[in-house]
Formats: C-alpha cells, sequence, structure tokens
C-alpha cells in the first residue's frame, strides 16, 4: 500500500498493516518454524489442532483482515472519487448567459 510511506495519512489501518508486515506474520512464522517438522505435523497442542492447522488458521485471519482494511481503502477512495464527481457537475453545471429564461 503506498499509503504506508506518506506519514501525512498515517492511521491505525496503516499501522495495523505495518505491524502485521513487520511483527505479527514474522512472529506467527518464526513460531511454527521452531517447532521440529514431524511434531509441527502430527502432534496435537490445542483443541486436537497441530502446529500445522493452528499455522493455517493464524496466518488466515491476518490475510482476513488485511482484505478488510484494503477493502475499506478502496471504497474511501471509491466515495472520493463519487463525491468529487458531485462537486465537479454542480460546479460547472452548464448555464446559457445568452439565454436568461426566454423563449426564442
Amino acid at each position: 500500500m503506498p499509503r504506508l510511506t506518506d506519514r501525512a495519512l498515517y492511521s491505525e489501518e496503516t499501522y495495523t498493516v505495518e505491524r502485521t508486515i513487520r511483527d505479527y506474520l514474522p512472529t506467527t512464522l518464526e513460531s511454527y518454524m521452531r517447532l521440529p517438522a514431524g511434531f509441527a505435523e502430527t502432534h496435537a497442542l490445542t483443541q486436537g489442532k497441530t502446529a500445522r492447522i493452528l499455522l493455517v488458521e493464524q496466518l488466515g485471519i491476518l490475510d482476513n483482515h488485511l482484505k478488510k482494511l484494503l477493502k475499506n481503502a478502496v471504497e474511501k477512495d471509491a466515495r472520493a472519487l463519487v463525491e468529487n464527481g458531485r462537486f465537479l457537475a454542480e460546479k460547472f453545471k452548464s448555464c446559457d448567459f445568452f439565454n436568461l429564461g426566454e423563449d426564442s
């Protein structure tokens, strides 16, 4: 997201994306990667789920949240475009200065 480099537009959404990229995703992957492969594949850790299943679930959580943030950002841009169109239509609506309501 190009807005990440624009600190003037820094928002909670931007913070979340940045933290996900720099912290949440690496921490999730590192936690999984520290486990021996055989253990991660076969041993249930919680609620009968293996480390691999937990990793997939956690990556899904991150992915879904990032998709929501992207959708929100795009919707804001789309609304801004619509509003700009309304503004321009109102600002520059045609006005016939030579025919001031008189029928010819």
